[in-house]
């Protein structure tokens, strides 16, 4: 089980490591390319922050994009954000998305010592991320 409770060995946060970290959501609406994936993370702790889920995915592919969704008056965390992850084809981004999933049904996706549910972000809605109309 991976968790960033304390840290784990996930390696070193920075834009090296891929691209925009705290994104917007519009970012979003655009179909990936063949070889990312878009995730849905929800669950997650109100004090998470884009660097936790850049953190946690990076040990899976390079992280482009991050974005936990905000309250705008507060900017509390509403629970819930997306991640793009790049891979070098889509065979690799294919084996890593039912990878990802099938942990989700096993063990679980762990960020900050919470156990977050992580789906596809592009298999509902037509291609829209769950939680945007």
């Amino acid at each position: 089980m991976s968790s960033l409770g304390g840290v784990s060995s996930f390696g070193s946060l920075g834009m090296g490591s891929g691209g925009n970290h705290g994104g917007s959501a519009a970012s979003f609406h655009q179909p990936a390319e063949k070889n990312q994936i878009k995730l849905f993370v929800g669950g997650l702790a109100f004090h998470t922050h884009e660097n936790d889920l850049n953190k946690y995915f990076s040990v899976f592919g390079r992280v482009d994009n991050t974005i936990v969704m905000r309250d705008k008056e507060t900017q509390r965390g509403r629970g819930f954000g997306f991640v793009l992850i790049t891979f070098k084809d889509e065979d690799e981004a294919n084996l890593l998305k039912k990878k990802i999933i099938m942990q989700n049904q096993q063990e679980g996706h762990y960020i900050l010592d919470k156990k977050v549910d992580v789906k596809s972000a592009e298999d509902n809605q037509g291609g829209k991320p769950e939680g945007f109309s």
